[in-house]
């Protein structure tokens, strides 16, 4: 079957998050006081080393890239993600900074995920940033600014890339308006909780928006998290053993559109709220919901990362 599969480029230009990928950064949605910083690097063709914070899918790759296509810079990407120990700073890093560019233009380091970055290696780069000042910048993208070490920070211009939420709306309401996408009245209320829900994650917005478009017409229906659904995850600890218990949100991910990070966040509102157990446990659950959502960033398999989570709560509930 895989076989009779044409692997073409128009499988993946229908995607919207490809399709309306911004060109250029006019079409980015940035805060005012962002875009007036990045217009100014522009006028002036040359960029500070910046570092841009954010959570997924807000679009740091993107800027960092076409800021570095808006100067003509000659530039260096590296997924910090897979390749972020100390060699890849001495070899491929320190090649391209010890050489020169083709055109004479700036040179710029694109450290895509380097909140990945080892200790050694934030270590040596911040040496290498110093060092190669002249002619050298560095664009780094985390989503954890936390993860960034001090001395490094202080070597970047620091950008908080999240989107307005007034932008973000505009945005995706305006690739609504050119698809001509039909939107019953009695489908608003749920739009507006998909865009409250996935804020600031423009690229899942967008994808979860698509896949609820029908003959053209979007189509939502039990297809968002709501309390009724965690009071029934939470429900079934007394009734079910703690292997069994991973069944209700499995057979249920359509619900959810498995988004397990968000799952997570709204167990712990529903937590917060839920005055008939001890202020105590509580805590001890909310605890564990944060150690699952840090632990979110760096797991593979968001499922698995839930069910542990789970799990720790289970144990912390004394109920095995």
């Amino acid at each position: 079957i895989m076989e009779d599969i044409d692997y073409t480029d128009d499988i993946f230009d229908n995607l919207w998050i490809k399709k309306y990928a911004p060109k250029s950064i006019s079409e980015m949605v940035l805060s005012e006081e962002n875009r007036t910083k990045v217009e100014g690097y522009i006028r002036d063709n040359d960029i500070p080393s910046l570092l841009f914070c954010g959570k997924p899918g807000q679009g740091k790759t993107t800027l960092a890239t076409l800021l570095c296509k808006e100067i003509d810079a000659t530039t260096l990407m590296i997924n910090a993600s897979f390749d972020n120990g100390i060699d890849v700073i001495r070899g491929r890093i320190n090649n391209f900074v010890q050489t020169m560019s083709p055109t004479g233009s700036l040179k710029v380091v694109i450290l895509d995920e380097a909140d990945r970055l080892s200790p050694s290696s934030q270590d040596a780069l911040r040496g290498m940033i110093e060092d190669n000042a002249e002619h050298t910048r560095f664009i780094l993208t985390a989503n954890e600014q936390a993860r960034i070490s001090d001395a490094l920070q202080s070597r970047c211009i620091s950008l908080n890339i999240t989107p307005p939420k007034a932008g973000f709306a505009q945005y995706v309401m305006g690739i609504l308006k050119k698809e001509r996408v039909v939107v019953p009245k009695e489908h608003f209320p749920g739009l507006k909780t998909i865009l409250e829900q996935y804020y600031p994650d423009l690229r899942k917005t967008i994808g979860i928006i698509q896949s609820n478009i029908t003959n053209n017409t979007l189509i939502i229906e039990n297809k968002l998290i709501n309390n009724e659904f965690i009071k029934s995850i939470y429900e079934k600890f007394d009734e079910m053993n703690p292997i069994d218990l991973r069944e209700v949100w499995i057979k249920s991910e359509n619900e959810f559109q498995g988004d397990y990070v968000y799952l997570l966040k709204s167990f712990h509102e529903f937590i917060y709220k839920k005055d008939d157990i001890s202020p105590n446990e509580r805590a001890n659950i909310i605890l564990e919901i944060a150690n699952g959502l840090r632990d979110s960033v760096f797991v593979i398999d968001q499922e698995i990362n839930f069910y542990a989570t789970i799990l720790r709560i289970l144990k912390q509930l004394g109920k095995f």
